[in-house]
């Protein structure tokens, strides 16, 4: 068995992985566990809040959550970018913790050194005491700005699993369902581009690699995508540049948007553009989980949760982050954290009227041909009376 889980440093994932777990977050071309079921065979059992438990189980029925039994097996964080030769070696490895960085990263667990674990606390209290360890050398998320900065290398390092291949052996691989239209500049001189299937690409658009557009997604006339991972069902346009979208998110119109994080269901209204470096040149400090962090780079943008919008114009500062179900309507910058379910309008904010955040999300996904589920609900509601 193997079980992924959550530790103590999950929502220093904000705002992100407020309304799922942390490995449904994407990290690459794919999501966390899709990456982990890509390299694997064994079933998958998951450790996550248990406020995610209902979501998670309806989200990924193929994995166990939350389970009451243990059997022998290899525990693996589930914000980590695994690779089979490490996998392997935690399987040969009984009896035995691993760290990375200082932070545990896996295990492999009886099944009564699990129980025992876990009746402790788990992975949400406490790491494993009374084992030998090994520090092993992989990449764990501990927040956003980690998966940002990890685009180019998760996007070269999936090209082999897109079995549709190159067209032209200049690192440009196109599903046969794509339409790409004249006019369309692929530059891949500093990465692949990867266009998945039934993606469109209107004229006169420049994409650049390091380069990843998802199944189903569209880009606008004359934009410049580059460096980004856009999921599946995204509507883009402008200029994007060092950007992660989660899915079912829109950027359409004219505007910069630089080194962000954006959720599901988020709609930037035209024009809304962000800065993702400071004047001073300085590293950008942002405020995530209840305290501010030092990114340790220069180019960071906004964090922007499920189902957000801005207004036509409205301008983000270096290092923002916005909540899950937000709407953000400024003439000028709004401030740097905007708490979950804020309505802000130019300096005043109030907290958004649920029965119309339901109202207005169940239609979004209507339009898609998604119902928002009972399960959603729960976790969305659970996040609104925490406001």
């Amino acid at each position: 068995m193997i079980y992924i889980y959550e530790d103590q440093y999950t929502l220093d994932l904000e705002p992100i992985v407020l309304t799922r777990p942390t490995f449904g977050i994407r990290s690459g071309p794919k999501t966390f566990i899709e990456q982990l079921m890509g390299i694997i065979d064994e079933p998958i059992s998951g450790i996550v809040r248990s406020e995610m438990g209902e979501l998670t189980q309806n989200d990924y029925p193929t994995i166990r959550v939350n389970p009451s039994t243990f059997e022998d097996g290899i525990w693996l964080l589930g914000c980590t970018y695994w690779n089979r030769e490490t996998i392997q070696l935690i399987r040969d490895s009984p009896n035995t913790v691993f760290k990375s960085k200082g932070r545990m990263v896996g295990a492999n667990l009886s099944e009564g050194q699990a129980k025992k674990w876990i009746e402790r606390g788990g992975p949400f209290k406490n790491t494993i005491q009374g084992l030998s360890e090994k520090n092993i050398d992989i990449l764990s998320a501990r927040f956003l700005w980690d998966i940002i900065r990890y685009i180019p290398d998760s996007i070269s390092s999936s090209v082999e699993s897109f079995s549709f291949g190159s067209s032209d052996k200049k690192n440009i691989f196109i599903h046969p369902s794509s339409i790409i239209h004249d006019q369309v500049i692929l530059n891949t001189s500093n990465g692949p581009i990867i266009i998945d299937e039934n993606v469109e690409v209107k004229p006169f658009t420049m994409l650049e690699g390091p380069l990843y557009i998802g199944p189903g997604s569209s880009v606008k006339p004359h934009s410049h995508i580059k460096e980004s991972i856009i999921g599946p069902q995204c509507k883009i346009g402008g200029e994007i540049h060092g950007c992660i979208f989660q899915s079912f998110s829109n950027k359409v119109h004219d505007g910069h948007l630089g080194d962000s994080f954006i959720g599901e269901w988020v709609n930037l209204g035209a024009g809304t553009t962000n800065s993702n470096l400071k004047n001073d040149y300085s590293n950008v400090v942002i405020e995530v989980n209840g305290a501010k962090r030092d990114s340790g780079g220069l180019f960071l943008g906004a964090l922007i949760g499920d189902h957000t919008k801005t207004a036509i114009g409205t301008q983000l500062n270096t290092g923002t982050v916005i909540g899950a179900g937000c709407n953000v309507l400024a003439h000028s910058f709004p401030p740097k954290t905007i708490n979950s379910f804020t309505f802000y309008l130019n300096g005043k904010k109030r907290k958004m009227n649920w029965d119309k955040f339901l109202k207005s999300t169940t239609t979004v996904k209507s339009r898609r041909n998604l119902i928002l589920g009972d399960d959603e609900i729960a976790v969305l509601e659970g996040i609104y009376n925490k406001q």
